[in-house]
């Protein structure tokens, strides 16, 4: 059986490839390489339909084959020192050694380790294990080179600080997160978590994180990087929503930022009056002159904490990229804390990734959703829900929250939670 499925998964490799090829052939589009300065993505868009969804299905079976080709007992081997790979970019990322590698042309191990200050030793073990993953290449013996891969750490400053901020800030929490969970067993507050440990307090994540300067940068351009993707991209929420159903309406976008999900709501929507809510730090009288000329009047913001009582009523309140920070105890006591503004009909909307069902999604696209939910364990104690976590939630918080449904707008990795108020 095994044998027949390496077969299948070869053909089923070739057919994809070919769907991907063909596309990209006949719009005279390049497939990304490892060659420097080569595309770094596939110029491949949701809307192109098949050949979007041939490149997960090219993935997952490239992967499956991977792991049916090492075997069960060697697959278990290489999860186990995996980590090795960590190592790796992290020593990369820790002494700049991507920058310190000419764009073009080589530069030796020796003069290489004299200007990022490492043993040769060390840099020459350290490269070559990365270049196995395509991360710089040694054209020549003893001579390093840039690959796409490399080549992007030197020159993207929001995808190095996403690196960084795993890296430097995010990895040793892993390392400890079963420790928070021995030391910790059922507890749900946000500061128990591996990334405490690992920073030798019990301060929560953002806490910890804006206690230092180049943590503060690092984080805010990698969150950018992954925000900034065009699946995430804000433009899904204000299609993906029947806003103007509403009709002349007040929206409070809660924990709203810096209010680009507001303002982009609001353009779209003119009868649509938008507040966003967000800690007193957080609005600046930079932060207010933001506001595009053709929203003033109808885009404001507010001092808030969404852990006290909500004062504003409104006809819709967003939660966008806010829940899968808290665990269900506070989901529930943010939930709670709207229901002295809520008048009846006055509709939620949660706006963030779903967990999918074991097996309804493809494997690297379950994968992705998996690997945020542990990182919202890691850093904050928090998860991410699927769909039956949220009617369990909104029925915890109150019987007169009715839940309506969610659905996830074409071309986006975010869902669409809706939910209304409605007393008997």
């Amino acid at each position: 059986m095994t044998v027949l499925r390496i077969v299948e998964l070869s053909e089923e490799i070739s057919r994809q490839s070919k769907i991907i090829s063909d596309f990209l052939n006949s719009k005279g589009l390049e497939a990304p390489s490892f060659d420097v300065n080569a595309p770094d993505a596939y110029p491949i868009a949701p809307t192109d339909g098949a050949p979007f969804f041939a490149r997960f299905a090219l993935i997952d079976a490239t992967e499956e084959l991977h792991r049916l080709a090492l075997g069960p007992k060697e697959c278990l081997r290489y999860m186990a020192w995996g980590s090795m790979s960590e190592l790796c970019l992290r020593a990369i990322y820790h002494w700049d050694i991507a920058k310190a590698v000419p764009l073009s042309g080589q530069i030796s191990y020796e003069e290489l380790a004299s200007s990022v200050n490492l043993d040769i030793v060390n840099l020459r073990r350290i490269i070559r294990h990365a270049i196995l993953s395509n991360v710089f290449k040694e054209p020549t013996k003893g001579f390093v080179a840039h690959s796409r891969i490399s080549q992007l750490l030197a020159e993207d400053e929001a995808l190095q600080a996403w690196v960084g901020m795993w890296m430097e800030d995010l990895w040793p929490a892993v390392l400890h997160t079963v420790d928070a969970l021995d030391k910790w067993p059922e507890s749900q507050e946000p500061e128990h978590n591996g990334f405490s440990i690992a920073n030798g307090t019990e301060a929560r994540f953002f806490s910890i994180i804006s206690s230092s300067e180049d943590r503060v940068k690092r984080y805010g351009k990698g969150i950018a990087a992954h925000a900034g993707s065009a699946d995430n991209a804000v433009g899904h929420l204000g299609a993906g929503y029947p806003w103007a159903r509403l009709g002349k309406a007040q929206v409070i976008d809660v924990g709203g930022g810096r209010g680009q999900a507001a303002m982009a709501v609001a353009k779209a929507n003119p009868d649509l009056h938008c507040t966003v809510q967000e800690l007193p730090m957080l609005i600046t009288p930079e932060l207010v002159s933001t506001i595009p000329e053709d929203l003033k009047g109808r885009i404001s913001f507010e001092v808030h904490d969404f852990l006290t009582p909500q004062t504003k009523q409104a006809d819709l309140y967003l939660f966008r990229w806010i829940m899968h920070n808290w665990s269900d105890k506070y989901v529930i006591l943010i939930l709670k804390q709207l229901i002295p503004a809520l008048k009846p009909g006055a509709r939620i909307l949660i706006n963030e990734g779903l967990l999918p069902d074991p097996r309804d999604v493809g494997h690297y696209q379950e994968q992705l959703a998996r690997k945020m939910d542990l990182v919202m364990l890691i850093t904050a104690n928090a998860r991410s829900r699927d769909l039956d976590d949220w009617k369990m939630l909104f029925t915890a918080a109150h019987q007169y929250y009715r839940f309506l449904g969610a659905w996830k707008p074409e071309g986006s990795i975010m869902w669409i939670v809706e939910a209304e108020w409605t007393p008997s």
